[in-house]
């Protein structure tokens, strides 16, 4: 059907004017008939290739009620715009990277109508996959410094490519050839670090990111100490707002109020004639059990002023004494329990007699009671009894049951539980609702249960240093964090905690050295032993040994010899490869495939561990008739060794191959040695019986080693120093001495020919072992404990971390996230002289 001409003119009109109208408010709707409608494609979807043609065609577009008079492309990358008639064109973009390409269609009318569409424009061939891969053998706190290895990079075009890295700390490192690079990370918290893989083409991939988290191994924070003249603090109890704390030497009472855990001030004081008391109290009246067989009883109704208003003597000894409800439970010697009525408070007298089944000398040494409601806790050793003392006058047993197997340092209920602390460093929990028929329902393992207090579903342990459990489920107990117990710089062995309590969200810990500490334990954190597993011995007489690398530890002794383990799980650590090693071994060191090892006979042996399952001794160096060989150290290619009066160096280029380069005479008696930029250092002496020194040696000429200086730092005239690392331009050396502590020393050595000792720090044990990793000193002592000692300020050192292991540790390594430690005791299944390998998670 045709219209009238004039129609026709007549929408043309029409159109015309609703375009003028519209032209200052924007373009027409783009549903209006009239309008055309842009529209384009483009053969290459996936991107266009840099410098090769891409077709667009416009042929989706429409002119809408009139045919398409042009199209215009605008190519977004600075080239002149194209005219075509036709809806096809074609371009090639120059330069890589994102443009935007318009198109712009106007119809015989004069209406227009634009489209823009992204066009990525890539280089040739195909782009580079990024892939790294992360170690931390510093650790992963604040300091350490990690190493990035993006050899696993690949290219389908084999193009060579470039490295940038975003560190995510706001420092970045690129471009670079090189695959491998380290950064040190200055900070806390979480980051995330990407890498940019740029290749000869010019594609430029960037990789997932990387989240990596750093913390420190803190453990509970300390809120506040309040020291009482560096006098001991023996035994804390708790009674609404006061703090009740024993001291001794001299045997002291101190009332503190602790209303504000952050801000504790003593209220009240008394001084008693006995080097050391113990303390309880309920309601108006505490007991001081002092010396041996005497009680005294204590008005604490006006706390700025407790009075002693009563003395008892007891013709027995005293193992302990609580109160509750105006009677004293004393437990005597041989006896059991004696219940003393303080009615008539000027005459106490006994009203009951409760008798014990442990009354033998087993049961002496670890005596201890506690009240909870109407019941009464009695341990001894390995005897637990229960009793009720709803009529204090006539208590009734519950249960009197021998804990088997082995001893109990201590026993503490909570409720309906019983927690059983093991001499052999495990936690056993015990339902006792039926007390008759206790059951063992938990256990884990737990280094410091002398002393234990519960609250708030949470088990705090006190001794070398802070354990704290979870147990909400006392099924499965969880050591959620740790604490190091302040300690003064003074010349004591003994340090650590003689007493805990709990209040709320803090533990209040009586220090042996630093008097009433409080901890935060709303939010632990820190190193905790999350495992063990026992191996048997290899020999007394194999050196103990621990070194970390990656995915495996190389443990000695283990089964005669050294063992290699796999750690690829910290927590389930087994044992795919072992190496028959002499019982004349030494000294071990790993680096790469090859592991070194000093034996008294062959001299330096090398083994291939590329397979750990069947490790292979490549090669061996004899050194002859010299005198015994001590310590060794690995530096690049060199190995520096040094024995009784002489000094060796090694070339190790090709680890099969060894090239002895220098054995070197000398007049020193030296046992360890570290190097640091090109000098090595090692203590030892010159004659018999003469103190140790400190010798310097600038082996920048392995072959030439040369004597710059030798010093008497004055500590080592008492000490041995046992331990040598280096961490930026300090040295420190853990030494020991016979009875007493250890001793870390600081050296400045930034100028090598002119060490300088700064500082000092006791640490617990006799003898121990150190790493140095990122801020950090790990020391490990024979007070089954793990020190974790800050090193940021090295004039003021700081032991802010404390986990505990099963056993004295002998030797530990720390990698990543984790410490290593080797012990020797008794095993969980009660064998003797077992290796002990302990997995310390540092921090959470």
């Amino acid at each position: 059907m045709e219209y009238p001409r004039f129609l026709y003119a007549l929408i043309a009109a029409l159109l015309i004017t609703s375009f003028a109208c519209n032209k200052g408010s924007g373009p027409v709707a783009p549903s209006d008939p009239a309008e055309p409608r842009a529209c384009f494609t483009n053969d290459s979807p996936a991107g266009a290739v840099r410098g090769e043609y891409v077709v667009f065609d416009a042929s989706c577009s429409t002119g809408g009620l009139f045919a398409i008079k042009s199209y215009t492309w605008d190519w977004g990358d600075g080239s002149e715009p194209l005219v075509t008639t036709a809806p096809e064109a074609i371009h090639r973009f120059l330069e890589t990277g994102m443009v935007d390409v318009t198109l712009t269609v106007a119809n015989s009318a004069g209406l227009t109508s634009e489209e823009a569409s992204e066009v990525q424009v890539v280089p040739t061939g195909a782009p580079p996959e990024p892939l790294f891969t992360i170690e931390a053998p510093d650790g992963w706190q604040p300091g350490s410094s990690l190493i990035f290895n993006a050899s696993g990079t690949t290219d389908p075009d084999g193009d060579d490519f470039e490295f940038t890295w975003d560190w995510g700390d706001g420092q970045t490192y690129g471009p670079t050839p090189y695959p491998i690079v380290s950064h040190r990370f200055d900070i806390e918290g979480e980051i995330e670090v990407t890498l940019t893989v740029t290749d000869e083409a010019g594609w430029e991939v960037v990789s997932e990111p990387e989240r990596l988290s750093f913390g420190y191994p803190t453990g509970c924070p300390l809120v506040t100490t309040l020291d009482f003249d560096g006098v001991s603090a023996t035994d804390i109890v708790m009674q609404g707002q006061y703090a009740y704390v024993s001291t001794s030497y001299p045997g002291m009472l101190h009332v503190v109020d602790i209303s504000n855990p952050a801000s504790l001030f003593e209220v009240g004081s008394l001084t008693t004639e006995d080097d050391s008391i113990y303390f309880d109290v309920s309601g108006n009246y505490g007991v001081i059990r002092s010396g041996s067989q005497w009680l005294q009883i204590v008005d604490v109704s006006d706390t700025t002023n407790p009075t002693i208003v009563k003395e008892i003597h007891r013709d027995l000894t005293i193992h302990d004494a609580v109160i509750s409800g105006g009677y004293i439970y004393v437990s005597e010697e041989t006896i059991g329990v004696r219940v003393i009525s303080l009615e008539k408070l000027w005459n106490p007298q006994v009203v009951a007699t409760i008798d014990s089944p442990a009354t033998e000398w087993e049961g002496y040494p670890y005596s201890n009671m506690q009240i909870e409601g109407n019941r009464l806790m009695v341990a001894r050793s390995r005897y637990f009894e229960l009793y009720d003392i709803s009529n204090p006058e006539a208590p009734v047993t519950i249960v009197q049951t021998q804990m088997e197997p082995g001893c109990y340092y201590h026993l503490q209920t909570y409720g309906d539980y019983l927690f059983a602390s093991r001499c052999r460093g495990e936690l056993s929990i015990f339902d006792i609702s039926n007390p008759l028929a206790m059951v063992e329902i938990g256990s884990t393992p737990a280094n410091c249960g002398i002393n234990m207090a519960p609250g708030d579903g949470k088990l705090i342990l006190a001794e070398n240093g802070l354990e704290i459990l979870d147990i909400s489920d006392p099924a499965t107990p969880e050591l959620i964090g740790t604490g190091a117990i302040p300690s003064q710089d003074t010349d004591s062995y003994f340090q650590g905690a003689y007493s805990v309590a709990v209040r709320d969200n803090y533990a209040f810990v009586a220090a042996r050295l630093t008097g009433l500490s409080v901890f935060d334990i709303n939010s632990p954190k820190g190193p905790r032993c999350t495992g063990s597993v026992d191996y048997p011995p290899g020999g007394a007489s194999i050196q103990y040994d621990i070194e970390v690398h990656g995915d495996r530890a190389y443990v000695t002794p283990i089964d005669g010899g050294l063992g290699i383990l796999d750690i690829s799980d910290p927590l389930n650590p087994v044992m795919p490869g072992h190496i028959f090693v002499p019982s004349s071994m030494l000294k071990f060191d790993v680096v790469g495939n090859y592991l070194y090892y000093l034996d008294d006979y062959q001299g330096l042996v090398v083994c291939d561990v590329s397979n750990p399952a069947v490790p292979r001794i490549a090669v061996s160096i004899a050194f002859g008739d010299y005198p015994i060989m001590e310590d060794f150290v690995i530096s690049g290619d060199i190995i520096y060794l040094t024995g009784r009066r002489y000094f060796a160096t090694i070339n190790i280029h090709d680890p099969e191959n060894p090239e002895l380069l220098l054995v070197k005479l000398t007049n020193f008696y030296s046992y360890h040695i570290t190097e640091h930029a090109g000098y090595v250092y090692i203590p030892g002496y010159y004659e018999p019986d003469t103190p140790d020194i400190l010798l310097v040696m600038n082996v920048a000429n392995p072959k030439f080693p040369v004597v710059v200086t030798d010093i008497f730092p004055e500590t080592f005239e008492s000490h041995w120093p046992a331990v040598l690392e280096t961490s930026g331009e300090y040295l420190y050396i853990l030494s020991g001495r016979q009875g007493t502590n250890s001793i870390l020393d600081v050296l400045d050595i930034s100028n090598p020919a002119f060490p300088v000792p700064i500082s000092s720090k006791y640490m617990r044990g006799q003898q121990a072992t150190m790493r140095v990793a990122g801020r950090y000193a790990y020391v490990a002592d024979t007070s089954n404990d793990l020190s974790i000692v800050d090193l940021i300020d090295p004039n003021n050192l700081e032991v802010v971390g404390y986990a505990g292991v099963r056993a004295s540790l002998r030797y530990l390594d720390v990698y990543g996230n984790y410490a290593f430690g080797l012990s020797e005791g008794v095993g969980l299944s009660g064998e003797d002289d077992q290796v002990i390998f302990s997995t310390i998670e540092l921090w959470q």
